[in-house]
């Protein structure tokens, strides 16, 4: 089964939400469980799996 999730962007800026796709459950769920998701996001899920603009 893949696992995607939607990202958007700060609801002050008029930018498009991505769905980030093929993120591994265990990064998926790392990233809920984390104190700032922003730096883990920029860290280990931005540039390393594919999106689209939903």
């Amino acid at each position: 089964m893949r696992r995607g999730f939607a990202r958007s962007a700060s609801p002050f800026c008029k930018r498009a939400t991505l769905v980030y796709s093929n993120v591994p459950p265990t990064v998926y769920d790392a990233l809920l469980g984390v104190e700032s998701q922003s730096a883990f996001f920029n860290a280990f899920i931005r540039n390393h799996y594919s999106c689209r603009e939903l």
